[in-house]
C-alpha cells in the first residue's frame, strides 16, 4: 500500500481507532479496549466499514475493505492496518 504519507505507528493507529470509535459510540477512548470482540461495542459491518473510513481519512490511508471486515477485535484491526501501511 501506497500513501504518500509518513508510516505510522500501530501505536499510533491503535490511538486513532480508539478515538474514532469513542467519537462514534459517544464514549470515553478511555472505555474502549482493543482486545475485546468488536462485537462487543455492538459494531456491525456497516459501522465498521464507517469507521475505517474515517480512519482512512483521517490518516491518510488507503485500507482494504476485507481486511477490516475479517478482524475479530479493533487491536487485530489497528495490526492489519499498520501491516498494510508497512508493504
Amino acid at each position: 500500500m501506497s500513501t504518500g504519507t509518513p508510516t505510522l505507528t500501530r501505536g499510533r493507529i491503535e490511538e486513532s481507532v480508539r478515538e474514532l470509535l469513542a467519537e462514534t459510540l459517544e464514549m470515553d477512548p478511555e472505555d474502549i479496549e482493543l482486545d475485546v470482540p468488536a462485537s462487543a461495542y455492538g459494531l456491525d459491518s456497516v459501522t465498521i466499514m464507517r469507521l475505517v473510513e474515517k480512519l482512512a481519512r483521517r490518516n491518510g490511508l488507503i485500507i482494504d475493505p476485507d481486511e477490516a471486515l475479517a478482524s475479530e477485535t479493533l487491536a487485530d484491526l489497528a495490526t492489519r492496518i499498520s501491516t498494510l501501511e508497512d508493504t
